[in-house]
């Protein structure tokens, strides 16, 4: 299943890659305080000129329908691992969940491109692949669900973000 969501924020591309996507103050924030995740971590980052690579690991809110529980025993977590690349300043990312990993597989890319204003859109278009005989459409429904929500409040959250640091 593909999902894409696209969100205007109040910055400039630089500022979004250079003082909020990457920077930990702001994730922890985001995940951690705005979205009540119990964890997320910055395992590794490595930045360059040319290129940020990055794996975090997030438990999100341990919530779903039954049909979802069902086949999730136990804390579901994931690492998220991606590089941005300066050349054309794309963000690409796999993730790879604690439990069911060779059955659920989401991949995507976040961009942004220029906005009047001297704001920008972000664009995330990401795959979910739930690869569960008669179930996996549904839990793919469901992840979609949860994904364009999280954006959605993470929009929203870098916006005020952005006011109150005026970046």
């Amino acid at each position: 299943m593909k999902v894409t969501v696209s969100h205007t924020l109040d910055c400039s591309a630089e500022t979004f890659w250079k003082r909020i996507f990457f920077d930990r103050e702001y994730n922890q924030a985001l995940f951690a305080g705005e979205m009540k995740f119990p964890s997320y971590e910055v395992l590794e980052l490595k930045e360059s000129p040319e290129r940020v690579e990055r794996k975090v690991r997030v438990t999100p809110p341990q919530k779903g329908p039954d049909i979802v529980r069902k086949f999730v025993k136990g804390t579901m977590s994931y690492d998220e691992i991606g590089t941005w690349t300066a050349s054309d300043g794309v963000y690409r990312f796999r993730t790879i969940t604690s439990t069911m990993t060779e059955k659920i597989k989401i991949s995507g890319a976040v961009r942004v491109e220029p906005a009047a204003g001297g704001k920008i859109v972000r664009h995330a278009d990401m795959e979910i692949v739930v690869d569960v005989m008669l179930v996996g459409g549904s839990i793919e429904k469901f992840l979609a669900g949860e994904i364009r929500s999280n954006y959605d409040v993470g929009a929203a959250f870098t916006n005020r973000w952005i006011a109150e640091r005026k970046l």
